[in-house]
């Protein structure tokens, strides 16, 4: 999973000139319809009814980090083609840390989406 420019900087920050690491108390996973790319952009998020972005949270490290709780939305009404999902340091607004494509999904009124523990993967 790709991180953004500003998760890039965050890292190198902290490795190489010693800066502290903001801690972050909560992460959400988005969606979206549209590559945010290296800048994080939340154009193609989705605006609909039913979406919001749900809080995550993950295991340890190992190899990478897993999710370890069941993400899931229920839409009301028509979503669009969803073709990526991200991780965000806020419940609004905030900045994307990590993306990447998903295989494209158009959830409607009555679809329950659903992302299982274990596979929204950083590494």
């Amino acid at each position: 999973m790709p991180a953004t420019t500003y998760a890039k900087k965050l890292m190198i920050e902290a490795l190489i000139n010693k800066t502290d690491m903001p801690l972050f108390t909560d992460s959400y996973v988005g969606l979206g319809s549209a590559n945010p790319g290296d800048e994080g952009l939340f154009t193609g998020e989705v605006v609909a009814a039913g979406y919001n972005r749900i809080p995550i949270s993950f295991g340890e490290y190992v190899t990478a980090m897993a999710s370890d709780i069941l993400v899931s939305w229920a839409p009301e009404g028509s979503w669009g083609l969803l073709t990526y999902a991200f991780l965000v340091d806020s419940r609004q607004g905030g900045n994307m840390l990590f993306y990447d494509s998903v295989t494209g999904v158009s959830p409607a009124s009555g679809d329950i989406l659903r992302i299982p523990v274990g596979n929204f993967i950083i590494y």
